[in-house]
């Protein structure tokens, strides 16, 4: 019965997390790497939040869902708007995330079978969609 509870919960954070990444994507601007000041900031936040955040609230955020629609859906959206534009650098940025979004998903899949500990399977979900996210810029 408590999974049946904890998906309520989840499928809602899942989306929400979501929703925040879409709005991010559409008011913020990529930068290419060149301002590095914001990736320490980025990284240091996300360090802290990842870190920090209560184990009962971050078993509902960072979890196998969250991290298919941040790290798989929503780039198979962004990409596709990609592919039926004009520009050939929006292609080649989006190719790229799908290589390292790869290699990082068959890493997921090793890191599932290896380690058991849910407060690691926390940190580790919590990286990986801090690490899509920061792909998106």
């Amino acid at each position: 019965m408590g999974q049946a509870n904890d998906l309520w919960i989840e499928v809602p954070c899942s989306f929400a997390v979501l929703t925040v990444v879409a709005l991010s994507y559409k008011f913020l601007h990529p930068n290419g790497g060149r301002v590095w000041k914001i990736h320490a900031i980025y990284f240091a936040s996300a360090i802290c939040t990842i870190v920090f955040l209560p184990h009962n609230i971050a078993t509902h955020i960072f979890t196998d869902l969250t991290v298919t629609l941040v790290g798989a859906v929503y780039p198979i959206y962004r990409a596709t708007k990609a592919v039926c534009t004009p520009f050939e650098d929006d292609d080649k940025e989006w190719l790229q995330f799908w290589m390292l979004g790869g290699v990082m998903f068959m890493v997921t899949t090793w890191v599932d079978d290896v380690i058991a500990d849910d407060r690691i399977d926390d940190i580790w979900f919590g990286s990986l969609l801090f690490s899509f996210f920061w792909l998106y810029f």
